[in-house]
């Protein structure tokens, strides 16, 4: 089971145990789901992907195709205050990126047509501080932990080009955000 299905897994057992209090003691919404929230975001990712992830003795001939669009859903946001947020996140692109042609030892290498795409999913927790500049825009900051899952290939006979990856990185990050109505 890979980190991200683990962290939905445990993400559904906690909102079931919620919504079940909240069933248990009459109310229409539990006290944590009050200051809750989720989010759908869009934006751009860098990926630092090239030669340098590639395995010993592999060359790269042509160029990485590495679009930059992603989106990010907020899985459970929670409001501290109006100036101070906690989310727990899944990021993932639009399109995964492609490496392009690849040999070893001059030759080129054969693998699938499309298995030279690499895989990127992002999961993370993080904190979110917001400066209301007005009633409708606010800038935010965030700062935090992603943790990474990357897949990557392998050629015809099996041997891994560039190999599948989990990891823990720091996270930056900031933007606006503009109030559409009072709902």
């Amino acid at each position: 089971m890979t980190f991200i299905k683990k962290i939905l897994l445990l993400f559904s057992i906690i909102l079931s145990a919620i919504f079940v209090s909240a069933q248990d003691s009459g109310s229409q919404l539990p006290a944590i789901l009050q200051k809750s929230y989720f989010e759908l975001n869009y934006g751009l990712i860098h990926y630092p992907f090239g030669q340098e992830q590639l395995e010993a003795g592999y060359v790269l001939q042509s160029a990485v195709t590495i679009p930059s669009a992603a989106f990010r859903l907020t899985l459970l946001g929670y409001e501290f205050s109006k100036h101070l947020s906690a989310q727990l996140t899944y990021t993932q692109p639009v399109l995964w990126l492609n490496y392009g042609e690849i040999s070893k030892n001059g030759n080129v290498v054969e693998t699938q047509p499309s298995s030279r795409r690499v895989a990127v999913n992002i999961g993370g927790i993080i904190l979110k501080p917001m400066l209301p500049l007005s009633l409708k825009i606010s800038l935010f900051g965030e700062a935090g932990i992603n943790f990474v899952t990357r897949i990557g290939f392998n050629d015809l006979q099996g041997n891994p080009i560039l190999k599948s990856a989990n990891y823990a990185t720091f996270m930056l990050g900031g933007g606006f955000r503009s109030r559409v109505n009072h709902s």
